[in-house]
């Protein structure tokens, strides 16, 4: 889950659910008073940090109007045999990367709608990088490769599967594999995420559509976006011109 919203003053007892929750500052409070488990934080929330609160963790806060971009991640995501431990003393964190990640994920929801394998893919970049500020593991360091076999199966997949919403987890499914391991492995193999290999797979449809006169609609459900317009603003963002444009260009040599 993935909300902005700005919040007047507010002081209370909050019941921790099962997600991972990360809370950006966009506009500080001069005032926060945070306490989950042992973590204690005490003064101003400025604008780029992030208060971390690991799942089922219930926390007692009190803080000025402030405005925040939140991020609420499934455990499920780190896949087995991982732990959180490490998150529940991260607390108070200022990360360029992290909060970067955090605004890519929100200007791509406002643009494309919400991908659920470009979420994945952020939902990944989040975690590897609390991983590396807590200076623990959280996720396995070593994945081993796809098969031919096995790879091949999950290209063929997409390639069946372009019209519809398409999920790494769903690839990671066809692999036999679990979600981290199979993106880090895919990446290994392939050169590239999953989620930038489906959307390089839709671009080549996609072309091959509008160039034999498939309407731009057509060719946008075709490619599993939810409307025109998502799908122009993707098309022109991977392949530098907008689908009518490109058309015409095609037509022209």
């Amino acid at each position: 889950m993935l909300v902005q919203a700005r919040y007047p003053a507010h002081e209370g007892r909050y019941e921790g659910g099962g997600l991972l929750r990360l809370a950006l500052c966009l506009e500080g409070a001069e005032r926060l008073t945070y306490r989950c488990g042992d973590m204690r934080i005490e003064g101003p929330w400025r604008a780029g940090q992030i208060v971390v609160t690991p799942p089922d963790a219930p926390l007692e806060s009190r803080c000025d109007a402030v405005a925040t971009l939140g991020l609420a991640l499934d455990p499920a995501l780190l896949g087995q045999g991982v732990s959180l431990q490490s998150v529940e003393r991260l607390g108070l964190v200022e990360d360029e990367l992290l909060s970067s990640v955090m605004r890519a994920l929100w200007c791509e929801a406002e643009a494309h709608g919400a991908s659920s394998a470009f979420f994945q893919h952020g939902a990944e970049l989040v975690l590897r990088r609390l991983d590396e500020l807590s200076g623990r593991s959280m996720v396995r360091s070593v994945q081993p490769r796809l098969s031919p076999e096995r790879l091949s199966h999950v290209l063929d997949w997409v390639e069946s599967h372009l019209d519809s919403d398409i999920t790494v987890g769903g690839m990671a499914a066809q692999a036999g594999r679990e979600i981290s391991g199979f993106a880090r492995a895919f990446k290994t193999d392939i050169g590239c995420t999953p989620y930038a290999y489906i959307t390089r797979r839709r671009m080549v449809r996609a072309q091959a559509l509008l160039r034999s006169g498939e309407s731009v609609a057509r060719t946008a459900c075709a490619c599993g976006y939810a409307n025109p317009a998502q799908f122009s603003i993707a098309f022109r963002r991977l392949i530098g011109a907008s689908p009518t444009v490109w058309r015409a260009r095609s037509e022209a040599r």
